[in-house]
């Protein structure tokens, strides 16, 4: 496990900022791709820049949020088998309104807020938000915005590596 840092919700502006805090491989190598299929300087990538298969020891973190860019309306499109496991459910497909995830995703949500405002990636470290299990003391997390049109976000890609007791 890597050193414990709490970094909450840090905006990532530059290359080797992620490094700098500490993060993760599989965090770093989700950014570097990121950044390698923007389609332009000062434009987002879109969900048809994003290939899984450049990625393939990543997509067990990977998870996808649509995002209605006009109501915020969000709903996962795909959630990482490791969260998964963590989480002990799926919500893909639900509306962030759904009763049955509405309290799990609050936090997602407004990190989701945030980013289409800022359209910039947004790194976190410390005790996980969405699972509270003292099995699971520690994640580290990268949300990275993604926009069809280069400019509105319309898609956030997540990795999340959630680190279990034992691996202290």
């Amino acid at each position: 496990m890597p050193e414990r840092r709490i970094i909450e919700n840090t905006p990532i502006d530059r290359p080797g900022m992620l490094e700098d805090l500490g993060a993760s491989w599989p965090i770093t190598s989700m950014y570097a791709y990121w950044d390698s299929i923007r389609p332009g300087p000062g434009l987002l990538p879109g969900r048809q820049h994003f290939d899984p298969a450049a990625i393939p020891r990543l997509l067990r973190y990977v998870s996808m949020i649509e995002v209605d860019p006009d109501t915020l309306a969000c709903r996962y499109t795909v959630f990482a088998s490791e969260s998964r496991e963590v989480a002990g459910f799926s919500p893909v497909g639900k509306d962030f309104d759904d009763p049955s995830i509405r309290d799990s995703v609050a936090g997602t949500r407004a990190h989701v807020r945030t980013i289409v405002a800022g359209r910039t990636p947004l790194y976190r470290a410390g005790y996980p938000s969405m699972v509270r299990n003292d099995d699971y003391p520690y994640m580290q997390r990268i949300y990275l915005p993604m926009a069809r049109d280069g400019q509105r976000v319309d898609m956030v890609a997540g990795v999340s590596i959630v680190y279990h007791r034992l691996q202290e």
